[in-house]
């Protein structure tokens, strides 16, 4: 229903991934740099960092509980098309959830951070395959990638720049660099489960061109 000008706020995605690049993982990784919960601590005390950690934990329980139950739908849907004539009884949304859940906790269980990485990485490679899969399908109904982008063009959904200052609109330039890069920030230079992965680099170079090149991709 849109256009490309979504892309602004990726901009400030890699903005704020430089900056924690550049000011945050030097600290980490030299043990000097407080977390957001060590630093909640020292300034307001051990009870403000039990709160902000104990919220912390309920809402990301929460999103991954969303997380799981939007990838046991489609699970139970293919595991329906596998049984038939009652060779292997039809899989539900529940049972779905059951499996992934067990097969996540015993290869966690028993490779560790590497193996988290290692499935972060597959997953990658899913969601790119799928990109292009649906754009090859989209252009072929289409009538083929020239006449899918001629469309697109003409309709004005390859706007990919919006430099105006406008407080109203949803994507514009300086929103998706400032927006984007503060929020970039928070998510990859003070959320744990983030942080975590970048000090399990082979060093704080590594990290870097880990933080900044997932940024580009």
């Amino acid at each position: 229903r849109g256009d490309l000008t979504f892309l602004q706020l990726p901009l400030g995605y890699l903005v704020g991934r430089i900056a924690v690049a550049a000011w945050l993982l030097p600290g980490y990784f030299t043990g000097n740099q407080e977390t957001a919960y060590a630093r909640l601590e020292h300034r307001f005390g051990p009870a403000t960092r039990r709160v902000t950690s104990g919220i912390f934990l309920v809402t990301r329980a929460l999103a991954d509980g969303v997380r799981v139950y939007a990838g046991a739908i489609p699970l139970a849907v293919l595991a329906r098309w596998y049984g038939p004539d009652g060779a292997l009884p039809p899989w539900n949304v529940p049972a779905a959830i059951v499996v992934m859940s067990l097969i996540t906790l015993l290869y966690t269980w028993h490779g560790g951070l590497k193996a988290v990485v290692w499935v972060d990485v597959m997953q990658l490679g899913v969601y790119l395959a799928g990109g292009v899969a649906a754009l090859w399908i989209a252009s072929d109904l289409a009538g083929g990638l020239g006449p899918t982008f001629g469309a697109a063009e003409a309709a004005g959904k390859l706007k990919l720049i919006d430099p105006t200052i406008n407080f109203t609109h949803t994507y514009t330039l300086l929103g998706g660099l400032v927006g984007g890069a503060m929020l970039s920030a928070a998510s990859h230079g003070t959320d744990h489960l983030i942080v975590q992965r970048l000090l399990a680099s082979r060093g704080l170079r590594a990290a870097r061109v880990a933080l900044v090149g997932s940024g580009v991709v």
